[in-house]
């Protein structure tokens, strides 16, 4: 009976989910992911994401801050659109968000953020500007969730899944 026990106890270590996010490119241009706490929070180090990919990204417990993208070839440093999240927030919920307010014309990086599993709440659009984002200082546009794995699409839907969604749209309505 302890061996059940211990294989239980180590079964269910095992299954904790840990903080991710895991960065899907929607396009095949390739990007460097940037990472930028909030003060307090520890670095990160940049991912690569290739076209057509999807990279993983781990965040340590109460990890609080944003990420950007910056797509191959292109100069600038800036911020662009960007994927907000606080990992083990009040009540023990994790806080997300698309914020456009930094770059509002950046609108081939960063556009979509959701629960893994649920797959809502969502916070973003595939087309910006939209109602899903901050795009003001004062939104109240924050969405939380339990859950501590989160999705987000990066870079522009292809024309073929594109179509492909909007006839499915249409389809259904």
């Amino acid at each position: 009976m302890r061996f059940f026990k211990a294989v239980l106890a180590l079964a269910a270590a095992g299954v904790a989910a840990a903080n991710t996010v895991d960065m899907v490119s929607q396009d095949n241009i390739g990007r460097e992911i940037r990472f930028v706490p909030q003060e307090g929070s520890p670095e990160l180090p940049s991912l690569r994401l290739e076209g057509g990919e999807t990279v993983t990204a781990e965040f340590p417990k109460g990890w609080i801050g944003n990420w950007y993208t910056v797509r191959d070839g292109d100069e600038s440093d800036g911020n662009g659109m960007l994927g907000e999240i606080r990992f083990d927030g009040w009540g023990g919920l994790n806080y997300f968000d698309v914020s456009a307010i930094v770059k509002p014309d950046d609108v081939h990086n960063v556009k979509i953020i959701y629960p893994k599993n649920a797959q809502t709440p969502i916070s973003g659009c595939q087309t910006f500007p939209c109602d899903n984002a901050y795009n003001n200082w004062d939104d109240i546009q924050t969405k939380s969730s339990p859950e501590k794995e989160f999705v987000c699409l990066i870079g522009d839907l292809e024309a073929q899944r594109r179509h492909a969604r909007d006839m499915l749209t249409k389809r259904w309505a």
